[in-house]
């Protein structure tokens, strides 16, 4: 699977991320897993500004004791697809 960094998304789904990590509410790794579950969900090839969404949805899932970072990083070390629209439930 390609790699989906910052660089390669439109500006504004890019500044956003940025000015989230610059502002000290979102830390670079929580960007990291969200930008992995974007190469790993084919819907979000489409429609980047999805991961808008899913950084939110992430964020609190893991404040809720979800284990989605691991989830997506077990899905990539078997490069496994994913949803992230699953619910909290699916992602246990």
């Amino acid at each position: 699977m390609n790699a989906l960094t910052l660089c390669d998304m439109p500006k504004k789904v890019a500044v956003p991320f940025s000015r989230l990590v610059q502002a000290g509410q979102v830390d670079e790794e929580s960007v990291a897993a969200v930008l992995d579950a974007g190469k790993l969900d084919p819907s979000v090839s489409g429609d980047p500004s999805k991961l808008l969404a899913f950084l939110a949805g992430y964020s609190s899932m893991q404040a809720g004791g979800v284990p989605v970072k691991d989830t997506i990083r077990m899905s990539k070390d078997q490069k496994r697809r994913i949803n992230i629209g699953w619910s909290p439930r699916r992602w246990r």
